[in-house]
């Protein structure tokens, strides 16, 4: 489905922005940061307006956010199913794990969860292969 026909559907107007973050985000192999995102739209766009853009294909639930620490949240187009992530620690991408599901967590009666991060940390295959080339987290 096209960013046109996916905005269509959300009953939300076509914007330049939209369409372009739609555009990166559909053909990312794995979820980005918004530095990535930007990096990787064709024009700069206001900061804010990209995240409200993003806030909202998160809130309509067209886009995945995966919040992975306090610092870091990468999004992805949205997907039915819950699976784990890996975070690098060398070079902060995150990957997909979709051959890990995530099975439910029972909490004793009473008690709500309201957030949870099902995220494993370490070094991507990239990074090892490449140890003098690692990037450090700043």
């Amino acid at each position: 489905m096209s960013g046109k026909e996916i905005l269509k559907q959300n009953q939300l107007h076509q914007t330049p922005v939209r369409l372009q973050l739609l555009t990166v985000l559909e053909g990312a192999a794995r979820p980005l940061s918004v530095r990535e995102i930007e990096a990787l739209l064709p024009q700069r766009h206001d900061r804010v307006t990209l995240y409200r853009t993003l806030k909202l294909f998160v809130d309509k639930q067209m886009v995945n956010r995966i919040a992975v620490s306090e610092q870091l949240v990468a999004y992805r187009i949205h997907a039915d199913e819950k699976h784990l992530h890996f975070h690098c620690n060398h070079c902060n991408a995150v990957y997909c794990l979709p051959k890990a599901p995530v099975q439910p967590v029972e909490v004793p009666t009473g008690f709500v969860v309201t957030d949870n991060r099902f995220v494993v940390n370490g070094v991507c295959n990239l990074c090892n292969e490449n140890p003098q080339q690692q990037k450090t987290i700043s």
